[in-house]
């Protein structure tokens, strides 16, 4: 399973830093300086989007509750530790993960964690389906009895 990235980052020294940490994995990352540039791309093209906090037209909050409500892929905000914002930029249900920039191999251990768990979810809902098929199936031969 190849993992689509998409990250929307504006500093060019940060994506620097991101291709050097990505370059060991077989994940599929495309990197956008901006939100309109990202805009341009198909939402649907990617498993986990990771969003820097301070874009130049907007804040990565506004922009990943904008997306959220068009796609599942996984959001993760990128932030410095020091910067200043506000419980609700962070503590909201749109955002999986919120990285320390300072610390880019956090980046890979979320985006491990989440295909993991993306796995695991399928997993899950594969089995649920069986589970509901034979319960049917079951139903059925015992003329309608649940």
């Amino acid at each position: 399973m190849s993992v689509k990235i998409a990250v929307i980052e504006n500093s060019n020294d940060y994506v620097l830093i991101l291709k050097k940490v990505f370059r060991r994995h077989k994940w599929v990352v495309k990197f956008f300086s901006n939100a309109e540039s990202f805009g341009k791309a198909n939402l649907l093209d990617f498993d986990i989007i990771a969003v820097d906090f301070l874009l130049p037209t907007m804040k990565g909050p506004d922009l990943i509750n904008t997306l959220s409500k068009k796609t599942d892929a996984e959001m993760m905000l990128l932030a410095v530790a020091s910067e200043m914002f506000t419980s609700p930029d962070v503590h909201n249900e749109n955002i999986g993960h919120v990285i320390d920039k300072e610390h880019p191999e956090e980046l890979v251990g979320k985006i491990k964690f989440a295909i993991v768990e993306k796995r695991l979810n399928g997993y899950c809902e594969s089995e649920s389906k069986l589970m509901r098929d034979f319960n049917n199936n079951v139903s059925e031969k015992l003329g309608g009895v649940k």
